[in-house]
């Protein structure tokens, strides 16, 4: 193991962002006065709690190859544990391997640290990397994550994550129940609870750096005129309060401010399935005439393809979408789909089931990664989703589209939508970052730049898909009568500030960064740096704040495998732009060279959109 392991020590950055009511409700002590519309889990989160591996495990191995008794992976660290491209064996022995090396480098033993394994995957370099969830007294501490990364015999090279105090100074004991908490997290959510997640106590850290014992509750509705919520409530579990750390993780591809300036202006895996597959048509909304595979059944052509995780696209008939009962599969005669004879309901169909389909195939051909989660998820798409609703989202299981009210949109179900909503489904999967402050506006910008911007180039690589730009972001669908626009711009992010007033505008480098409470602290207006940082990787230019130039970019091919790898590899939920550009040259230099041009090339991006190195310390476990 390397003696000098450094990381950044710096934490998630953003500020506080408010909810859909004043986070300084104070709970209700008779939580009975307010029932819940939905089924409530996670009442008895304890149950279900992710199993703890303590600092004080006594079981582990030098290596990967060495003998093991122990207990398959599931069983060891709980149902959460996933392993990619390697066997069960060596995923529960790199556990236990990282498990070893993290205990070496505690220079005193603090008995209520933990980690609870999510994930170990071994790379195309042949390295392992084990991403673990911090715990403390057994309690899971929101968004801190620790990634040991071993070698390719073995052993524990690195890490990625931050630190955490010796001591949190937090008593774990809650005085305000789940209940009451639950009750809080309603009062301040407005119209209908569609469905509800939690209470499930955590530890999170506001914005102050202050540690809290909290009841963790979701509150979701997907009927919403403007967009869909699925708001998240900390309540403190000691003095009921709500603490500043509500966000919306549904924001949709359209934030909300961005629709109120248009109309100013103007999951689970694969599953097998009968019937026999065979080629057919669809003359497409945005690309034209287009193959699809489907599966013939009982007479009928359904729009599903078993050679891609049988994706499958449905008709949400104006409902709200996800895996309601109301959505029934797109269907056709012929197998020649979109014909003027046929409903036009399905044309919305053949671009969101052509948009999955070869988006699960850009991911197993350039990333060599089974679909979103690595592991061979099924991916299911819902069209017509509301009435005259404009925008689309990734609901946590499948995509969902609107239909646009063909003026401020129309139909949200282009290449850049159908492959920028299940890159949220794969950012989930992958390492979770939070959406708010920093970490959501990576969140955001790795589906425009591995979504939208990647996806739009494998797609120009096929014939006759009329694609011109890579670095445009929904400018098939967004405002369709005024051409040459678009929602987000990667080469020029400020150039939406034209159709602006007030500072809700895409920014481009750091320095200038989004720093109010809209937006779930900026997660759009600020992922224009990162977009911004990859359109001058690949391509090259000069960033309009900064006026620093990037000569020569690297291209498309090696700009998506650095951020991939990146994304995949180095990026923990809590990941701020600072970390993010240190996770930017480790991928660069593990794939290419620490002198490489490529690797200069990032650090000049980087430079070039503000996102500057800031001094770094030895890693470790505590401070």
């Amino acid at each position: 193991m390397t003696d000098t392991i450094r990381v950044n020590k710096t934490s998630i950055a953003g500020p506080a962002v408010a909810g859909d009511a004043t986070p300084a409700v104070k709970t209700s002590k008779k939580a009975s006065a307010v029932a819940p519309q939905a089924p409530v889990a996670g009442l008895a989160a304890a149950a279900s709690r992710p199993q703890p591996m303590a600092m004080d495990e006594s079981q582990s191995t030098t290596h990967m190859g060495g003998a093991l008794k122990i207990l398959s992976g599931a069983a060891a660290f709980g149902p959460q544990f996933k392993f990619i491209n390697m066997s069960e064996a060596k995923a529960v022995a790199a556990v236990h391997t990282a498990m070893a090396a993290l205990k070496s480098r505690l220079a005193f033993a603090p008995t209520k640290h933990g980690f609870a394994p999510a994930l170990a995957t071994t790379d195309e370099l042949g390295k392992t990397h084990v991403r673990m969830n911090r715990l403390y007294d057994g309690i899971p501490v929101f968004g801190e994550q620790v990634i040991s990364h071993l070698d390719a015999s073995g052993k524990v090279a690195d890490f990625t994550g931050n630190t955490l105090p010796a001591q949190l100074l937090v008593d774990t004991k809650p005085t305000q129940s789940a209940e009451s908490a639950l009750a809080t997290a309603r009062a301040c959510f407005s119209g209908k609870a569609e469905q509800i997640g939690g209470p499930t106590l955590l530890i999170a850290k506001t914005d102050d750096g202050v540690y809290h014992l909290a009841h963790h509750v979701t509150v979701a509705t997907y009927g919403d005129a403007r967009a869909p919520r699925k708001m998240h409530y900390f309540v403190d579990a000691h003095s009921g309060d709500v603490l500043p750390l509500t966000f919306n993780e549904h924001g949709g591809f359209i934030p909300d401010f961005r629709l109120q300036g248009a109309r100013e202006k103007a999951a689970t895996q694969g599953k097998a399935f009968t019937g026999s597959v065979v080629e057919g048509t669809g003359n497409s909304i945005y690309l034209g005439n287009v193959s699809l595979s489907t599966t013939e059944e009982n007479g009928k052509f359904l729009l599903r393809d078993p050679q891609a995780n049988n994706a499958e696209t449905r008709d949400a008939r104006n409902g709200s979408g996800g895996t309601g009962s109301s959505n029934v599969v797109l269907t056709d005669n012929n197998n020649k789909w979109g014909e003027t004879s046929d409903d036009m309901r399905q044309r919305a169909g053949i671009d969101a089931q052509f948009g999955a389909v070869q988006f699960l195939k850009f991911l197993k051909d350039f990333f060599g990664r089974d679909s979103l989660d690595g592991r061979g998820m099924r991916l299911l798409s819902n069209v017509h989703v509301r009435s005259n609703y404009v925008n689309a989202y990734w609901d946590g299981s499948t995509m969902n589209y609107g239909d646009g009210d063909g003026r401020t949109a129309g139909p949200l179900v282009d290449k850049d939508v159908a492959s920028h909503e299940p890159m949220h489904g794969l950012t989930q999967a992958a390492n979770g970052l939070v959406y708010r402050g920093e970490s959501g506006a990576l969140n955001e910008a790795a589906s425009d730049i591995l979504g939208s911007a990647g996806f739009s180039w494998f797609l120009r690589g096929m014939k006759d898909t009329g694609i011109e730009t890579d670095f445009l972001i929904g400018e098939d669908c967004w405002t369709p009568a005024t051409p040459g626009d678009a929602l987000r711009y990667m080469n020029d992010p400020m150039r939406d500030r034209e159709q602006r007033s007030g500072d809700l505008y895409s920014r481009d480098n750091y320095k200038s960064r989004y720093t109010g409470s809209g937006d779930n602290g900026g997660v759009h207006l600020n992922s224009g740096i990162a977009n911004n940082f990859f359109y001058l990787l690949s391509q090259g230019g000069t960033n309009r704040t900064s006026q620093m130039k990037v000569e020569k970019g690297i291209g498309m091919e090696k700009a998506l495998k650095i951020y991939y790898r990146a994304h995949t590899v180095y990026t923990t939920a809590s990941t701020n732009f600072a970390q993010a550009r240190e996770g930017w040259i480790k991928a660069a230099t593990d794939l290419y060279g620490a002198d490489s041009v490529e690797t200069k090339t990032v650090i000049q991006a980087c430079n070039a959109v503000g996102i500057e190195a800031r001094p770094r310390a030895d890693f470790a476990l505590v401070a």
